[in-house]
């Protein structure tokens, strides 16, 4: 158990040098959730609450304060609007990275799609990397109208591309 604790010890310090107190906070709940999903090998929030107490040394704390505690992070923005976009990119990297460059070909694929789950219709604009013939989605947006692709909505995915992918 010592363990765990020191390796988050261990992170923070290595991390949180120059970061104010509030990104501070957020960067050890991050540590923390991910040496939970580590150590339990399960990203479920629920199961996760017990490790949490684990790892910070409050195994006092009632488990569905750790719940809160998760959950709460997630609705930071930082979660909502920058977290996801990370994770993305370096994903996105990752797939790129492991083409062999000598016999295959990058292809980036991307394709309007209509599907519809009952009376509700979606309309997908979908970015795809193609990948030893099978197409792996990375990112999509629901364009949430009906017919075809409005011209802003195409440049403003554009825009995204530019900034997210490498």
């Amino acid at each position: 158990m010592k363990t765990q604790q020191q390796l988050l010890v261990s992170l923070l310090d290595k991390f949180k040098t120059d970061l104010p107190k509030s990104q501070q906070t957020l960067l050890k709940t991050l540590l923390v959730i991910i040496c939970s999903i580590i150590v339990k090998e399960n990203v479920n929030l629920n199961k996760l609450k017990n490790q949490v107490g684990v790892i910070t040394d409050k195994k006092d704390t009632l488990a569905n304060s750790h719940y809160r505690r998760l959950t709460r992070f997630f609705d930071t923005p930082f979660c909502k609007y920058q977290l996801w976009k990370m994770i993305l990119k370096t994903v996105i990297q990752q797939v790129i990275s492991t083409f062999d460059k000598r016999s295959m070909s990058k292809y980036l694929l991307l394709d309007g799609t209509s599907w519809e789950f009952g009376k509700i219709k979606f309309h997908f604009f979908t970015l795809s990397v193609v990948y030893r013939g099978i197409s792996l989605p990375i990112f999509f947006i629901n364009l949430a109208k009906k017919g075809a692709l409005i011209i802003w909505s195409v440049s403003a995915f554009f825009k995204w591309l530019i900034v997210y992918i490498p």
